[in-house]
């Protein structure tokens, strides 16, 4: 069997996949390795995970943005429409989209595998120039009623620092089919309030986890010995890592 040493490899080497996915070199050599990290475990000759290429539902977003921070309460009109609703009803969703500000936009996998798209809007419920600001967070999905919906978080900033006072754990996003649950996680200290001149809210940071079904473009055995494979989405992963010369390794 053929053996490739890091010191070897001067590029990237393309590898491929037997009928029974087992990983082979240019030569057709099996490649020895672990799947995952380097393990003191015996390696094996190495079969690609076919589970890569599943969907896998989104769990969870993170967030982080800067909201501008107000002067002054300027929605009095919206929080009578809305009478505080945690819910924006199909008649005042036209005074809802003219006085919030949009927040981003991204598209997670469903339970069922499918794409859905999610919307985030921000408005300020209340504001004052000595004492700070609260916002609630909304969110539109494109699956279900697409009412627009408040996060059950508002988020209160002091007025002096634009800090966030009330950091949240993982929110739940409230979305359609009832069930779904995914989470809303913000890194600390990336969610602010600080004045911005034209008055937008600047997105940072929005990932979700999670992927659709993919299929698999290529394989590559890196200088590390890492085993990188680069999907039909645009990712790369480094999902295995290759045993170092002369160590001989299990069948697959």
């Amino acid at each position: 069997m053929t053996r490739i040493t890091a010191a070897l490899i001067e590029a990237p080497i393309a590898l491929s996949l037997t009928p029974a996915k087992i990983i082979v070199t240019p030569a057709l050599d099996p490649v020895v390795g672990w799947i995952g990290e380097e393990s003191t475990r015996p390696p094996h000759s190495l079969r690609f995970p076919e589970s890569l290429l599943e969907e896998s539902a989104t769990s969870n977003i993170v967030y982080a943005c800067n909201l501008p921070a107000p002067a002054s309460f300027e929605n009095e009109a919206l929080a009578y429409a809305t009478g505080n609703a945690d819910e924006i009803a199909p008649g005042i969703e036209r005074a809802f989209l003219r006085t919030s500000l949009p927040g981003g936009q991204t598209r997670i996998i469903s339970e069922e595998g499918a794409p859905v798209s999610l919307r985030f809007r921000w408005v300020c419920i209340s504001a004052h120039s000595s004492i700070g600001s609260v916002w609630r967070c909304f969110v539109q999905s494109s699956s279900g009623a697409r009412d627009w919906s408040a996060i059950g978080h508002d988020y209160v900033f002091e007025a002096g620092s634009c800090l966030l006072l009330n950091a949240a754990e993982p929110v739940n996003l409230p979305l359609s089919p009832a069930g779904s649950s995914v989470t809303l996680t913000h890194p600390t200290g990336l969610l602010t309030c600080l004045p911005c001149r034209s008055g937008r809210v600047k997105v940072t940071r929005l990932l979700p986890d999670g992927r659709a079904k993919r299929s698999l473009r290529s394989l590559h055995l890196h200088a590390d010995r890492s085993i990188i494979a680069h999907f039909s989405n645009g990712s790369y992963w480094k999902f295995a890592v290759a045993a170092p010369a002369g160590v001989v390794g299990l069948a697959a």
